[in-house]
């Protein structure tokens, strides 16, 4: 199938992460041995070499730009897997009981309609031991919400509003 997207392994890379040379990476694409060569150090040390492969390898450009990439992906990984996690759906009943409004939703599809459920906006009542749906308020009889699953609202846009 062309084109579909390769499962993030989450527990992998952390693992991987772990295993490999503390960072933080720097990267300078040096030429050894006059050949150029990936390079990539942390605290003195080695941590990558690849060949460039006779004349069809890669420009001496392209050989320092592998250099810096593997360096800063060493050193964004785990944040850049913290905020994949976060925004995975998660069992609720891992969700935070404090008061903080979440995104949570129904896992498969509405018995009589069909359609899947959609994500809402909740927090937990700790008067009512339930979940309250933000967006309908009290007075409603359908305020009340039993979902299954939960993540992290996202972040609210910085540019682009009303007054933009």
């Amino acid at each position: 199938m062309p084109n579909q997207p390769h499962p993030i392994d989450i527990a992998e890379l952390r693992r991987l992460h772990e295993a490999a040379t503390p960072g933080p990476w720097h990267g300078d694409g040096t030429t050894v041995d006059g050949d150029a060569l990936v390079y990539a150090e942390a605290g003195g040390w080695e941590i990558a070499v690849l060949p460039r492969w006779w004349e069809q390898g890669p420009s001496e450009d392209q050989v320092r730009a592998n250099a810096a990439l593997l360096a800063a992906l060493r050193t964004a990984l785990p944040a850049l897997l913290d905020r994949i996690e976060a925004e995975e759906w998660r069992p609720i009943e891992e969700a935070p009981k404090d008061g903080m409004s979440i995104l949570a939703i129904v896992a498969g599809t509405h018995p009589q309609t069909g359609e899947p459920f959609v994500p809402e906006v909740v927090e937990w009542d700790e008067g009512d031991s339930c979940w309250w749906n933000c967006m309908w308020g009290y007075d409603n009889a359908h305020s009340t919400y039993n979902p299954t699953h939960w993540r992290h609202l996202p972040a609210a846009p910085t540019t682009g509003g009303a007054d933009a």
